[in-house]
C-alpha cells in the first residue's frame, strides 16, 4: 500500500487536515493523527520517533505539506491501521 495512489490521495488529505486543525503544534498534530487513524494516543516513545521524523523530513523539505504527509503516509500504512479488528 505504501505508493497505491489511493494511499497517496488519503495520506495528503490528512495531512491536510493536520495542518488545518492543529497550527503551528508538531506534538499536538503528531497526537491528532494518532488520534484519526488509530484511535488512540501515541506512546512517549513513539511521540519521540514522529518528532525526530519530522525533523528529519524539514531538513529534506520545506514544504510543510510534504513534511505532513510523509507521516500520514507512515501512519496509514502501520500494520494496527491496516489490520483492525
Amino acid at each position: 500500500t505504501l505508493n497505491d495512489p489511493v494511499v497517496t490521495q488519503a495520506a495528503a488529505a490528512l495531512a491536510g487536515r493536520l495542518l488545518r486543525e492543529v497550527p503551528l503544534d508538531d506534538p499536538g498534530r503528531i497526537d491528532r493523527a494518532f488520534r484519526l487513524t488509530l484511535g488512540r494516543r501515541p506512546e512517549p516513545e513513539e511521540r519521540t520517533r514522529f518528532l525526530a521524523f519530522v525533523t528529519e523530513r524539514r531538513a529534506d523539505s520545506a514544504d510543510t505539506q510534504a513534511v505532513w504527509t510523509s507521516v500520514a503516509t507512515v501512519l496509514l500504512n502501520l500494520d494496527e491501521f491496516l489490520c483492525r479488528p
